[in-house]
C-alpha cells in the first residue's frame, strides 16, 4: 500500500518538479528512491499491524482516566510496526519540524519498552527493545519521504493556509540526509 500510494502520489507531480528555493524536487528522482526502497523493504522484516500512520500530538487525547485515545484515522491502514512507530517519532517535531523536539535515544527506549509490555504483557528484553529500535530507525526515512511527497502534492493543489513546500523540503532534506547515512555505511 505505502509505495503504491507513492508512486501514484509522485505520477501527479509536475513533470518538471516542484521547485522550492533553490532545489527541485523532480518524479524521477523519488520514483527512483520509491524504487530503492520497495527493494529494499522486502527484507526488513517488521510485522504489519494496523496502523495510525498519521498519530500527530493533535491525534492524541489523554482522557481525565489518564488513558489515551486517538483521533483522525484519515491514513489508518496496516502498515509496518516500524514505520508507524518511527512516523508518531517524527512527528514530534511539529509542523515547523524542529528536530530538536525529536525524542532522543533514551526517550525512544522508554516508549519502546512501554509499547513491548502493552503488547505482550511482559517487560521486553533489551534485545527485543534494540531489535524494535533498530526496525524503527530503518522507516524513519519512509515517514519523511511520505510527509515530502504528500506535502509537495498539497503545495501544488491546497488551497489551506499552510507553507507546505517548506514543510515538504525540511521533510525531503531529512529522507535524503538519512538515506545518505544509510548508503555510507
Amino acid at each position: 500500500c505505502y509505495f503504491r500510494v507513492l508512486n501514484d502520489w509522485v505520477s501527479k507531480l509536475p513533470a518538471a518538479g516542484v521547485a522550492i528555493g533553490e532545489i527541485t524536487f523532480l518524479p524521477a528522482q523519488l520514483k527512483s528512491e520509491l524504487e530503492e526502497l520497495e527493494k529494499m523493504a522486502v527484507n526488513w522484516n517488521s510485522p504489519i499491524v494496523f496502523s495510525h500512520n498519521d498519530l500527530l500530538a493533535f491525534n492524541v487525547i489523554q482522557r481525565p482516566s489518564g488513558a489515551m485515545a486517538f483521533i483522525d484515522y484519515e491514513y489508518a491502514a496496516y502498515n509496518w510496526r516500524g514505520y508507524d512507530i518511527a512516523n508518531h517519532f517524527c512527528e514530534y517535531c511539529g509542523f515547523d519540524w524542529n528536530l530538536d523536539q525529536h525524542p532522543d535515544r533514551e526517550m525512544q527506549k522508554v516508549f519502546v519498552e512501554a509499547y513491548l509490555k502493552a503488547a505482550s504483557g511482559v517487560a521486553p528484553s533489551e534485545g527485543d527493545v534494540e531489535d524494535l529500535l533498530g526496525e524503527i530507525d530503518r522507516f524513519e526515512p519512509l515517514s519523511n519521504l511520505w510527509w515530502g511527497i504528500w506535502a509537495l502534492i498539497q503545495s501544488e493543489n491546497s488551497d489551506l493556509d499552510f507553507e507546505f513546500a517548506p514543510y515538504g523540503k525540511k521533510r525531503l532534506d531529512r529522507y535524503f540526509e538519512l538515506q545518505a547515512k544509510r548508503r555510507s555505511l
